[in-house]
């Protein structure tokens, strides 16, 4: 049974990320991907306004080079209150 819907997913691992990317579009997802929070918000941004908004976003809790998890998720909360985030920590 193939998946569906729009999934946006943010690590900063390069190897999550590749692993990640075959996974959900084995699967039958159409994924998008960043590797901090400025570009995760970015991304959001840009597809909700064109219309194209993400089901979900998949958050790494800690990215050492950037934007983390917990402070994506408030900018996203404020920016679309009925956003769908699960934060994560490997």
């Amino acid at each position: 049974m193939a998946g569906k819907g729009k999934v946006l997913l943010m690590d900063d691992e390069e190897i999550i990320l590749d692993v990640s990317r075959e996974v959900l579009r084995f699967l039958g997802y159409d994924a998008a991907f960043a590797k901090e929070g400025g570009a995760a918000i970015g991304l959001y941004r840009q597809e909700k306004e064109a219309g194209r908004p993400f089901d979900l976003v998949i958050i790494d809790l800690t990215i050492p080079e950037g934007m983390g998890g917990r402070e994506t998720v408030e900018k996203l909360r404020s920016y679309d209150p009925g956003v769908k985030a699960i934060v994560s920590s490997g």
